[in-house]
């Protein structure tokens, strides 16, 4: 193919230059825009401007009001269909809003259909909302990273690299993992929430949202949990740019705002007595030993994955949105 020019839409996202940070853009305004008229033709009612996708402190799983007739149903599943997609054309930042309410698609309720038109409601008016692939290096300045010797614990610790890779033609750009939890979330089932987002230099490429599989007593034991599932991510990440062609850097960075667990990562000489944590322990460390991982503490004010692991204020929400192009309450 030859002469057609630069790639402007494919599949639902919006391709732009932004010409100030000299980087691609990635937009969802056509889908948002169609999918929202779509709605409001089907329910005969406008969306309303809503800031935030979710009030802060919401729990859709204590709604009690009446279930939706079988005829609603198919709506409402249609409308969690719609708000996926959404995710995957990179808007992020319905990703919390969007799974809690997905998991009532068998039983919806009244109130799960007025918090799925809040979410379209706040698309509607943010549907502007863009990504910058901006490939430049976030700063680490004030970060503690520690150097320490793991060889008397995990002496054959390495990462897999396999023999069948390419050439690296692409230059090398830094990965930085932002990881968080919110523990016991779930006020039905009290399990927590893991948030994982992956910069690739300074352009969001992964974003992950779910339940924890386990109860977990602490904030401590859900914050270790949440630590593996980023590592096991970030490694599997790491192999597919590297089979991509890319010279991937020796070691990323993976940052989080529990100190206990980042210190447990950072230094040989600590323990755990809890033998229900000790696999996330020792899956962490290991990753640290290997060489392929550092980590290091950050503020909770400063995590943006906390925006993936519970309905936060309006405050926070834009504060910790600072990809996303021309997002205003």
């Amino acid at each position: 193919m030859k002469g057609v020019g630069s790639p402007e839409y494919y599949s639902g996202v919006g391709i732009e230059w932004d010409k100030e940070r000299q980087c691609r853009t990635l937009g969802a305004k056509t889908y948002i825009k169609s999918v929202c008229d779509r709605i409001e033709k089907l329910l005969e009612t406008p969306l309303k401007n809503t800031g935030l996708p979710l009030d802060a402190g919401e729990h859709p799983e204590m709604d009690d009001t009446d279930l939706l007739v079988p005829s609603e149903i198919p709506i409402y599943q249609m409308m969690i269909g719609c708000l996926q997609w959404a995710v995957t054309l990179r808007r992020y930042d319905i990703q919390y809003a969007t799974n809690t309410l997905a998991r009532f698609g068998q039983k919806p309720r009244e109130g799960h259909l007025k918090r799925a038109l809040r979410v379209f409601g706040y698309l509607k008016f943010h549907a502007r909302g863009k990504l910058y692939l901006d490939p430049s290096p976030i700063s680490y300045d004030g970060i503690d990273f520690k150097d320490e010797d793991w060889t008397e614990c995990y002496p054959d610790a390495e990462e897999y690299i396999d023999e069948n890779a390419p050439v690296p033609k692409i230059d090398t750009v830094p990965i930085t993992v932002f990881k968080d939890a919110s523990h016991a979330t779930c006020l039905d089932t009290r399990r927590s929430v893991t948030g994982i987002l992956i910069l690739l230099g300074n352009a969001p490429i992964f974003f992950y949202s779910k339940r924890q599989n386990t109860v977990e007593s602490s904030t401590y034991g859900s914050e270790l949990v949440a630590m593996r599932i980023a590592i096991e991510n970030l490694l599997g990440l790491r192999y597919k740019l590297r089979m991509m062609g890319m010279n991937v850097e020796k070691c990323s960075t993976l940052l989080g705002d529990n100190n206990s667990v980042i210190v447990n990562t950072q230094l040989a000489s600590s323990s755990i007595k809890k033998k229900h944590n000790s696999v996330a322990f020792h899956k962490a460390r290991e990753a640290v030993a290997a060489g392929y991982v550092r980590t290091g503490h950050i503020n909770s004010t400063e995590n943006p994955s906390d925006v993936l692991t519970k309905a936060v204020s309006p405050t926070e929400f834009y504060r910790l949105t600072p990809t996303l192009f021309n997002l205003t309450a």
